[in-house]
């Protein structure tokens, strides 16, 4: 999540500068504040005018301190925000800016405490809870990072990207399964999420067969993959991988060249295909995909200038003439 800022922060934390209207008067009272009232003719300063002024100031402060940190200046936002909050201690909108602005300028703590106390006084702005999680994982207080996400889930149960932050934390802790679930929750909800779950659902996939062998779970995330994305290379390329690794080699040739439709120039795509067609005694499908296969890394390696990766595709490149050898005999 990228620092926090006013546009964050829900109506009900924003003044309004007109007259006292009905929903001018609900809103201060929801934020703790007086509401100020039309003097009639009275010939001194009433009560209610003290107030007003009073509320004014606040106003004033607080006005002020949304357009600092719009603009950058974070210690001067966090002066006026204080300032709010020495009229109404019970500002939960000020205590939420202040939080944010403290947070941007790497008091985490006292950022911690502001959330606090915006959560304390308005218990349901998903905002101050988000805020707060934000600075729990940089405390590296992961599990009540998660906390806060799932008291999010709570408040707005279908918001997709508290799921898709959720499922990073898991993943961060190591919890493959719960950040797998979120990830997947997310994607149901907005399955534009797809383009940014991906990678870590391969990951996810990956780590379910090399560490736990669980190919057939690994099976199914890669087909949720394709069905949300049915263009996805990649999670053709995987979903064959574990095909092959069950047998199913006519399976894996079919995902392999739906892997090669998306992407053509997918060097592993056409190489673990031919070593396929070959196991499947179809020479003539072999030896057309291992030379499309040589062709390619020859074009990657030359062109490659991180050497690690170019070392790979020389690898590659061994490899697969030393089948293309072993076909030709």
């Amino acid at each position: 999540m990228a620092h926090l800022s006013f546009v964050n922060v829900p109506a009900i934390f924003r003044y309004s500068s007109s007259s006292v209207t009905l929903a001018s008067i609900l809103s201060i009272v929801m934020l703790g504040g007086t509401a100020s009232m039309p003097a009639w003719s009275a010939p001194i300063p009433s009560l209610a005018a003290i107030s007003s002024v009073t509320q004014m100031n606040a106003e004033d402060f607080y006005n002020r301190g949304i357009d600092e940190i719009k603009t950058g200046k974070v210690k001067e936002a966090i002066d006026d925000f204080s300032q709010v909050l020495l009229i109404n201690p019970n500002h939960a909108a000020a205590f939420f800016n202040r939080g944010s602005a403290y947070s941007q300028n790497g008091d985490k703590q006292k950022a911690l405490e502001d959330f606090n106390q915006a959560i304390r006084l308005s218990p349901y702005s998903t905002a101050a809870y988000d805020g707060r999680a934000y600075v729990r994982k940089s405390l590296k207080d992961f599990k009540g990072a998660i906390e806060d996400y799932t008291q999010m889930l709570q408040i707005t149960p279908f918001d997709a990207g508290v799921y898709y932050k959720r499922g990073l934390v898991h993943y961060r802790l190591g919890d493959q399964q719960s950040a797998l679930e979120n990830f997947k929750e997310a994607i149901r909800i907005q399955p534009s999420f797809i383009q940014q779950i991906t990678g870590h659902l391969v990951t996810v996939a990956i780590i379910r067969t090399s560490e736990l062998g669980d190919y057939e779970g690994a099976l199914e995330d890669f087909s949720f993959l394709i069905h949300f994305n049915p263009s996805d290379a990649q999670a053709y390329s995987g979903r064959a991988i574990i095909r092959a690794g069950l047998g199913d080699k006519k399976g894996a040739v079919e995902d392999y060249t739906q892997a090669i439709r998306f992407n053509p120039l997918g060097t592993n795509a056409y190489l673990k295909r031919g070593q396929i067609l070959s196991e499947l005694g179809n020479k003539r499908g072999a030896l057309k995909d291992l030379r499309n296969a040589e062709r390619l890394f020859v074009i990657a390696s030359s062109a490659e200038t991180d050497p690690p990766l170019r070392d790979f595709y020389q690898e590659m490149l061994k490899e697969t003439r030393s089948l293309l050898r072993k076909l030709q005999r």
